[in-house]
């Protein structure tokens, strides 16, 4: 045996080799498991996946902790809340949010250490289940030091409460659909002020009073026994300030706002249950133009009513106000066109109240031009309104005014182009 190792000294190399790896393997793997017992015993760990909401919050949270202005491994990122904080830097028009990148990134979180990991897929699969372009899943670990689960849960919902206030008060978060199907951070703005709605007259404080009575009748509902959940139609033709509507209400009642669209061919039945369903407690379900994904079905060999190829009628149905349906939540639908929509889908249980909110009145036109100029003469206002063309859109006076905003006078010498100008440029928003 010497021999053979004397003729060929590799062999020492290799079997050093393996001994060696196989030493520093066993400490590696001794060294983990001592840390493991460690954190088990002082920290507590909480994980984020990248397809939770949540993650965004720890992201914005990240980006404003002192702690990234120092980092050294940082990872950019297109920033949506609107509100500053953090390190960030405009680029173009487009805020650039910044965080601490892959890795462990350790640092106070007031008197408490926290050690933040980040990890990344090592592959993006090609295609999301649905059907979508889906880039690599991402994590959080987020490790507080502190023997109690509950301090840790405190901190780290402290921490991320900041980041959604932006230490400045209530803001409006909006979730759009993720390229896993899931629901996703899409912005975050201040909530609107209910000022600035303007409606007919009597309408706001009517819609407002009709929420404010389900968010405060929560033990009422339990003690009757009723499925604690709302349902509202708005409709009305396109411009009349249906959208905006919605998302001044979800503010006023500090409602975060899941927007989804019925007409997405990724939506399924099982979609459409899990997305309800994964909605924040609380939250505002609004489904825009819902008479364009419903009112055109059809029949399939099953006799099922469907909606697609994909979601069926029933399926609506069911996910609205079906046995599984998720309590707590407000679904708000809008539509321009109501008499297309079928009796089963406005009837009460699904849609409990209804409201029309048509083109802009006199008393509305006088309101708005008050808020555009509020140091103009006073008849000036009721003068611009005896301008406005019947039937002109909220929309449409809200672009002409914001066209004058500086010009009062003109304003009001000009309503005879407000039709000429509304039909030169399509509304692409609705109004104020």
């Amino acid at each position: 045996m010497l021999e053979m190792l004397e003729r060929h000294p590799w062999v020492w190399v290799g079997a050093i080799g393996l001994v060696t790896g196989a030493l520093l393997g066993a400490v590696q793997k001794g060294r983990a498991t001592l840390w493991r017992l460690a954190v088990g015993r002082v920290a507590t760990t909480i994980t984020v996946d990248s397809d939770d909401p949540l993650f965004h919050w720890v992201k914005v949270w990240l980006s404003r902790h002192p702690y990234t202005d120092r980092s050294r491994t940082l990872q950019a990122g297109t920033d949506t809340s609107q509100d500053g904080g953090g390190v960030i830097q405009t680029v173009g028009g487009i805020r650039v949010m910044f965080i601490p990148g892959l890795g462990t990134h350790w640092f106070r979180q007031g008197l408490t250490w926290v050690a933040v990991s980040k990890s990344q897929e090592q592959e993006a699969k090609a295609l999301s289940t649905n059907g979508r372009p889906a880039s690599r899943r991402e994590s959080y670990s987020i490790t507080v030091f502190t023997r109690t689960p509950a301090t840790a849960r405190k901190i780290l919902t402290d921490a991320l409460t900041d980041a959604l206030t932006g230490g400045e008060g209530r803001k409006t978060t909006f979730y759009g659909l993720s390229t896993w199907g899931s629901w996703m951070v899409a912005d975050q703005r201040r909530a609107r002020d209910a000022d600035s709605v303007v409606l007919a007259e009597g309408l706001w404080e009517d819609i407002r009073a009709d929420l404010t009575r389900f968010k405060a009748s929560e033990a009422k509902y339990r003690a009757l026994g009723v499925p604690y959940r709302r349902g509202y139609l708005f409709k009305g033709p396109p411009g009349s300030g249906k959208t905006s509507m919605a998302v001044a209400l979800a503010g006023l009642a500090g409602m975060d706002v899941c927007i989804l669209s019925l007409a997405d061919p990724a939506i399924t039945d099982a979609k459409l249950r899990t997305l309800m369903d994964g909605a924040s407690a609380g939250s505002m379900i609004l489904i825009e133009d819902v008479d364009a994904a419903v009112s055109g079905r059809n029949v399939n060999t099953n006799g099922n009513l469907t909606t697609g190829d994909s979601l069926t009628f029933s399926g609506v149905l069911n996910a609205l106000d079906g046995a599984a349906a998720k309590e707590g939540r407000v679904v708000v639908m809008t539509t321009n066109h109501p008499e297309r929509l079928d009796d089963a889908l406005v009837r009460p249980g699904r849609i409990d109240r209804q409201w029309y909110i048509g083109p802009a009145d006199h008393s509305q036109a006088v309101r708005l031009f008050r808020r555009f100029y509020p140091a103009a003469e006073s008849e000036w206002a009721s003068l611009f309104a005896d301008g406005v063309p019947p039937g002109t859109s909220m929309a449409t006076l809200q672009g002409y005014l914001l066209s004058r905003a500086d010009h009062a006078a003109l304003a009001v010498a000009e309503t005879d182009r407000l039709n000429a100008e509304a039909e030169s440029k399509p509304e692409a928003v609705e109004a104020a």
